[in-house]
């Protein structure tokens, strides 16, 4: 099977509904089903007309926290799933291999997040093979994002 990673749009929607059903995030669930997008960076991995993955964030990020290596301004992601039967076939690293293409043409040089709290060990674990380092004065991890690039893939062949 081969998965395509584009932008989101509404033709998603349903899809991109179920896999945030099955998955237990139900506040992405609820906004998605009101038309409420807080960031304005979506794509989805998409596999035989099925919505496999999500990431979601900003290219715009200028928080306040100290970011250490990483000053604003920076992309963050905030949301990253991937269905868990589909799991273990790199379509999360190539959804974050998408999104941090697509910010360093933004002219960003970094990107931040803060591991979701499903399955905190697992997710720490892959961030961590992205090239993601904990900031010293918080919980968020960051990265430059040619690091992000030399160490997630392009194409997801499952």
């Amino acid at each position: 099977m081969t998965v395509e990673i584009t932008e989101y749009s509404d033709t998603h929607r349903d899809a991109l509904h179920a896999l945030f059903t099955a998955e237990d995030y139900r506040d992405q669930a609820e906004r998605l089903k009101l038309g409420q997008h807080l960031y304005e960076k979506r794509y989805v991995a998409v596999g035989h007309d099925v919505v496999l993955g999500f990431v979601e964030g900003t290219f715009l990020d200028g928080s306040d926290f100290e970011p250490g290596l990483f000053p604003a301004p920076r992309a963050r992601v905030v949301t990253l799933l991937v269905s868990s039967a589909a799991r273990r076939h790199r379509i999360g690293s190539t959804l974050l291999h998408r999104f941090a293409t697509d910010a360093l043409d933004a002219g960003r040089d970094a990107l931040v997040l803060f591991p979701d709290p499903h399955d905190p060990a697992g997710r720490l674990s892959f961030f961590r093979r992205c090239g993601f380092e904990k900031l010293p004065s918080n919980e968020m991890l960051g990265a430059h994002l040619r690091t992000v690039l030399a160490n997630t893939v392009r194409a997801v062949p499952c």
